[in-house]
């Protein structure tokens, strides 16, 4: 995988994962902008490594 798609990838992920563990663990609320912009940051990874890497 080229770098700038393995990093965008972790990054997202990574906030992804740091917004699940805050709501489970630490009882952190989260609003309707937090998961619309969640959804937005997951869609983008998917479309960068479906047609992110030029060949």
């Amino acid at each position: 995988l080229p770098l700038n798609v393995s990093y965008a990838t972790w990054s997202g992920l990574g906030l992804v994962l740091t917004t699940i563990v805050s709501v489970i663990i630490f009882k952190e609320s989260v609003n309707l902008i937090s998961i619309f912009a969640i959804l937005l940051i997951i869609v983008g990874v998917l479309l960068l490594n479906v047609y992110g890497t030029s060949h």
